[in-house]
């Protein structure tokens, strides 16, 4: 038998989930966008500049490049390469699966953040509102009438290497005082 934590947990997860899948598809259609716009862009400047690898910058940009290009001759001072059409196919793959991922990665801190402020309460009722990938408001009801809401923005940020990943800071807002969560 699990224990009430972790039953309290898995309860509440179920409930996000619930509430969060119809917006999956949209966001993962949203991410493997996002990532076709870096490619093209990539694309367009690197034949405007001869197809060489090197006329790319920064660096992190280079090395998003060569996810989805395949190495071609080093002519002088030149590095040509060719866009692999295979290639592109995977990383915007990995798009999709990164999303899935992220999604997941928000609802699990959701759910840690409200098991942190209801611990051992049964909740009763979830409401999202707002746009999820700028700010929205998760507002929570528990048993005893307690509500509060959740305001969580989203941050699209990129790693050094030219990852796309998503952060989700979120401030607990009741009755007219606005308190930091713990960031996990």
């Amino acid at each position: 038998m699990l224990s009430p934590d972790v039953q309290q947990e898995s309860e509440m997860r179920r409930l996000i989930c619930e509430l969060l899948n119809p917006i999956l598809e949209k966001f993962q259609k949203q991410c493997v966008n996002m990532m076709k716009d870096g490619i093209s862009q990539c694309i367009y400047e690197l034949e405007g500049n001869g197809m060489d690898l090197h006329s790319i910058t920064p660096v992190s940009k280079r090395q998003f490049v060569r996810k989805f290009t395949t190495p071609g001759v080093i002519d002088g001072s030149k590095w040509v390469v060719e866009v692999d059409k295979a290639l592109v196919l995977k990383v915007e793959q990995s798009a999709k699966f990164q999303a899935s991922s992220d999604f997941e990665r928000y609802a699990d801190k959701i759910v840690q953040k409200i098991c942190d402020k209801f611990p051992n309460s049964v909740v009763v009722s979830l409401n999202l509102s707002g746009d999820l990938w700028k700010q929205s408001w998760l507002t929570v009801t528990t048993k005893s009438g307690e509500t509060v809401q959740f305001v969580t923005k989203t941050i699209i940020n990129k790693s050094r290497y030219g990852n796309r990943f998503f952060q989700f800071p979120t401030r607990v807002h009741k009755e007219g005082d606005w308190k930091a969560v713990t960031v996990y």
